[in-house]
């Protein structure tokens, strides 16, 4: 139970501004209602950072949905027993 590791996964809409932070499930609603884009969007992703540390890692993403763009933040901390924790 000591290696379960709860991370963070949130979304921004710059093409709104808003700064509002929202959950994968709350993103999809925003894009539905906000910019009229339908349930399972697809669009292209580019990484804009990402930083590895002794005991957790980042990653920051852009999203381009029909002319919409999110970012993205993702990380981690690390459990006791990943291989690349050193």
């Amino acid at each position: 139970m000591g290696d379960v590791v709860k991370g963070f996964n949130v979304f921004w809409c710059d093409t709104c501004m808003d700064k509002i932070e929202y959950t994968p499930e709350t993103i999809k609603a925003h894009l539905k209602i906000k910019h009229d884009i339908a349930d399972n969007p697809s669009g292209t992703r580019q990484m804009l950072s990402h930083m590895d540390a002794t005991d957790s890692y980042y990653s920051t993403y852009e999203w381009r949905i029909k002319g919409v763009i999110l970012r993205q933040e993702v990380g981690n901390k690390r459990s006791r027993k990943d291989g690349t924790k050193w």
